[in-house]
């Protein structure tokens, strides 16, 4: 089962490596597009600017959450250095480390999905796409790291009561 899992997280962090990946090469395209048309006295297009901020979010938010996965996220170096030549403050450390984390992930999704129901039916000025497509990227991001956090926070159980040291993220 353990192995399916796997294989499943393995196959989404691609997938969303992708989406990210496309998302900066349009990034890199509109933006180059823009910055030249204003260079050469173009009219700007104005849709270009919603498909840059959509893009950005996207690129932003699932690249917060697959930090999240990688633990690449905000740390302290030398805080979990220190913990982890401790094994006894370690178990401790790792306990307010997931505490804080699970607050903030929980202020986070329900902040997110207040912010995605009440979008309600409000549309972009120029193209009239529903303003969900950019808030989606804040609750999809919040659902993936509780996702990560909740497996994260099994994990590190497990090895604490099989006494085993806890994996360097």
């Amino acid at each position: 089962m353990m192995k399916i899992i796997k294989k499943v997280d393995v196959i989404v962090a691609k997938i969303l490596f992708t989406l990210i990946q496309f998302c900066l090469v349009m990034l890199l395209l509109l933006l180059t597009a823009q910055v030249t048309a204003r260079y050469f006295r173009i009219q700007a297009l104005a849709p270009q600017d919603e498909i840059i901020n959509l893009c950005f979010a996207w690129f932003v938010f699932i690249g917060i959450a697959l930090l999240f996965r990688e633990g690449k996220h905000l740390r302290v170096e030398f805080v979990d250095g220190f913990m982890a030549k401790h094994p006894r403050i370690h178990t401790y450390y790792l306990f307010f480390v997931h505490l804080c984390q699970s607050v903030f992930i929980g202020v986070y999704f329900f902040s997110s999905l207040s912010l995605y129901l009440n979008s309600g039916q409000r549309s972009s000025p120029m193209l009239h796409l529903p303003q969900r497509l950019w808030y989606g990227a804040v609750l999809v991001s919040a659902i993936l790291m509780i996702i990560y956090f909740i497996a994260k926070f099994v994990v590190d159980i497990d090895n604490i009561v099989q006494n085993r040291t806890v994996k360097e993220r």
